[in-house]
């Protein structure tokens, strides 16, 4: 079983949140992340000095890889919803910085990263990122609240385009989609991006930047608040069905997985 750290670090007025991988390894997410990320989240909320947060991972080709199947296989519904809670809490806490959150994405990204990535204000990609939304195939749904955010990008019907099939977007279908809003040829053309946008956030009066952004998030709250308490219903049905056990003992044994027909 592998999994992530989250390393947080500072540069001037910013925060930078790491996921770090062991040598060797995927970064993946795990119960163990999310209480990481939740932790490092509330630090930053109490510093009132930090002007915006970048979300990066050091792994070399993938920014976060999803969850971690071969725990999630380990556990019984009753454990599992208990890790999509602390996912969706860790998630919940990130998206409501009062700063900007920028998600740095200098690799691939699959199913609970693109949940990650989602709750950031603004995703920034380099040209030969992918992202996909992998969830389905496993017997699973996004579990961090992930399908509100993402239909709240991309509109309904891309959302069920990228949920359903599963398939990965390079970043340039992406930006079209708009389930990333900048495009960048390399990493370090994305770094020198990141550097513009800190300088530029600097520029900006600190409260008038958590003024907006609160702003903004209050004009979507009446909906995000139905749609975030619907989703996290149908996601403890699906959590406690058998296609979750199926499809995750499929993964586990390297085959396809026999999803059963539904009769009536």
């Amino acid at each position: 079983m592998g999994g992530c750290t989250v390393v947080p670090e500072r540069v001037g007025l910013h925060a930078i949140v790491r996921f770090r991988c062991p040598a060797g390894g995927l970064p993946v997410l795990t119960a163990a992340t999310a209480g990481g990320l939740a932790k490092v989240v509330r630090a930053i909320a109490g510093d009132g000095s930090v002007r915006s947060v970048t979300l990066a991972s050091d792994h070399e080709s993938v920014f976060l890889a999803g969850a971690d199947l071969e725990e999630l296989n380990g556990l019984d519904a009753r454990r599992t919803k208990a890790w999509a809670h602390r996912m969706r809490k860790a998630l919940a806490e990130l998206e409501t910085l009062p700063v900007p959150v920028i998600a740095a994405l200098h690799g691939d990204v699959h199913g609970g990263g693109c949940e990650v990535a989602l709750a950031a204000d603004v995703c920034v990609a380099v040209r030969s990122a992918r992202l996909a939304f992998t969830q389905a195939r496993y017997g699973l749904m996004p579990a961090g609240g992930g399908v509100t955010r993402l239909t709240r990008r991309v509109g309904q019907a891309r959302a069920l385009l990228l949920l359903l099939t599963g398939r990965p977007v390079r970043a340039a279908e992406a930006r079209v989609l708009r389930l990333v809003d900048d495009v960048v040829a390399d990493r370090q053309a994305l770094e020198d991006h990141l550097a513009e946008m800190r300088a530029t956030i600097e520029m900006a009066g600190p409260e008038a930047c958590r003024a907006m952004k609160e702003s903004v998030r209050a004009a979507m709250a009446p909906w995000s608040a139905a749609s975030f308490a619907h989703e996290d219903e149908t996601c403890a049905a699906m959590l406690a069905s058998p296609e979750r056990r199926e499809g995750l003992r499929a993964a586990a044994e390297h085959r396809p997985p026999e999803w059963a027909v539904r009769e009536g």
